[in-house]
């Protein structure tokens, strides 16, 4: 084969490679990163949240205590922020059964929280000392409002704990579209996990003769690729938009922002380290072409 044809060869598979591994490090970073059930669980925990979660929720029932005569510590005495941290994990964890769950499973199967049976025990307790100190007849009146209260109290306590919107998501139906698209990410991403490999094991071949070329051209195809992602995900470093998110809900804000954050932070790691070792690797091709001819000479 002719060294111009090597060359074109060469460069052909050094562009595909390019493209297969913005797909390998991409899809990777989909399956391992943004939808990694343990990314959710510990960004909620490195922000605080759970602890903002409990001081909103308790804020919630002070306030409501001038309407409902309920006094705040028939709720909280009922729920600690080690329960609230639990049933933020159990959200998570539940989004992520769903997601991963094999195509057999049809319907969505939350978890019953135990934590509440507490909360309930509380309230009812509550009603019943009230009703016996005021005189008041457990009826079917009685009997409704005591049920309006427990629910009220869960349906707020499961808003105040749905730190990244999972119940609003899953009405839009994106849940459903990833788990329906889940295991081809699998799928995708071995594919350009070979892809890469091939090409690289190609140009190995092409160029065993001299070393420097295949270092040259594996290099080359890892710097471009980081450059190609380094661009966007720098920019979302730089300008600060995730810090620009306009969300009321203090706990959300956190949860999203701080997502954002480390997923940036993540992805620009992964990729400034793919771009040192690449460069690294070029110049080492360099520095070998060098030598080589000036022992030529």
């Amino acid at each position: 084969m002719k060294v111009s044809e090597k060359y074109i060869l060469n460069l052909i598979l050094s562009i595909l490679m390019v493209f297969s591994l913005l797909g390998t490090v991409g899809l990777s970073f989909v399956k391992n990163h943004l939808l990694n059930e343990t990314t959710y669980t510990q960004n909620s925990e490195k922000n605080n949240i759970p602890q903002m979660a409990y001081d909103e929720i308790n804020t919630y029932f002070t306030n409501s205590t001038d309407y409902s005569r309920i006094p705040a510590d028939v709720y909280m005495s009922a729920i600690s922020e080690e329960d609230v941290k639990s049933i933020i994990n159990l959200k998570i964890q539940w989004l992520f059964d769903y997601i991963t769950a094999e195509n057999s499973k049809t319907s969505v199967e939350r978890i019953d929280y135990s934590y509440y049976s507490a909360l309930e025990k509380s309230i009812t307790d509550y009603f019943e000392e009230f009703a016996k100190e005021n005189n008041v007849e457990v009826d079917e009146a009685y009997n409704t409002q005591l049920q309006n209260t427990i629910d009220t109290a869960i349906s707020e306590i499961d808003n105040y704990t749905d730190i990244y919107l999972i119940d609003l998501i899953e009405k839009t139906g994106a849940i459903e579209k990833v788990r329906k698209y889940y295991n081809l990410i699998n799928i995708l991403m071995y594919v350009c996990i070979a892809v890469t490999v091939l090409c690289a094991a190609i140009i190995v071949i092409l160029t065993r003769k001299r070393i420097a070329n295949t270092l040259y051209w594996l290099s080359i195809s890892g710097i471009c690729m980081s450059i190609i992602m380094l661009i966007p995900t720098l920019w979302l470093k730089i300008s600060g938009v995730t810090n620009k998110l306009i969300i009321r809900n203090k706990c959300v804000y956190s949860a999203y922002t701080g997502f954002l954050s480390d997923s940036i932070n993540s992805l620009l790691t992964t990729v400034m380290t793919i771009l040192v070792i690449s460069t690294v690797i070029l110049i080492i091709a360099i520095v070998i072409s060098k030598f080589t001819n000036k022992k030529k000479a």
